[in-house]
């Protein structure tokens, strides 16, 4: 009986210290690889997801540009006999009179000045919308946040080309582009795409605009 006791637990043998060591590193690796597949998981979601709200941003900032700059006003002044429309264009920063979006519950006409401002990082910029009507309602909304480099500029029909400047014109420019790049994006990759706006308005600085109807009143 005893015999039989001896022979049964020298049969159970335990782990030697190098295949406890073995056993240890193997662990080890997997737990590595298991975190290195679970941060690169992490951070490719993390990107998608960047570039989701950028996207969402882009859109609504374009959409919301497009009917803002659709609906300038040419509002115009007479000094020494020559006409002069509001709009002061200038390669990062236009003001004009028009109308805010629907939104903003303001129908009136409006000043409106859009700016590249830059951020408190010293390295990108911000685009940013103020307005103030004749309400001395006045606000401001930054539209668009981490800009590299953003440039407006204003097509001349007359003379056929796109101007850095729109001063002391008689009329509205026919189009109004705004080409624009954020931090950190490569050349040919940008998720701002291109954006041209004609505004609506652009034959007579007399016009009387309704924005019920969308156009001139006689």
């Amino acid at each position: 009986m005893m015999a039989g006791c001896v022979s049964y637990n020298k049969g159970r043998r335990g782990l030697t210290l190098v295949e406890l060591m073995v056993g240890l590193a193997v662990l080890g690796l997997l737990t590595v690889l298991g975190s290195s597949y679970l941060m690169l998981g992490t951070g490719t979601w993390q990107r998608l997801s960047a570039k989701a709200r950028t996207a969402n941003s882009v859109s609504s900032t374009q959409s919301l540009l497009r009917q803002v700059l659709s609906q300038t006003y040419p509002e115009a002044t007479k000094q020494n006999g020559a006409v002069t429309v509001a709009l002061d264009g200038q390669a990062e920063m236009m003001t004009l009179m028009g109308f805010l979006p629907s939104a903003a519950k303001i129908r009136t006409i409006t000043r409106i000045t859009l700016v590249l401002e830059q951020s408190s990082d010293g390295i990108s910029k911000s685009l940013v919308m103020r307005w103030d009507n004749h309400n001395r309602r006045s606000g401001n909304s930054v539209l668009l946040e981490n800009i590299g480099t953003a440039r407006f500029s204003y097509y001349d029909k007359a003379n056929g080309r796109w101007n850095s400047t729109w001063t002391q014109q008689s009329a509205l420019p026919t189009a109004i582009g705004l080409d624009l790049a954020f931090v950190g994006e490569s050349a040919g990759q940008h998720a701002w795409p291109k954006f041209v706006v004609k505004p609506m308005l652009t034959a007579s600085s007399t016009c009387l605009y309704d924005p019920g109807i969308q156009a001139c009143r006689e």
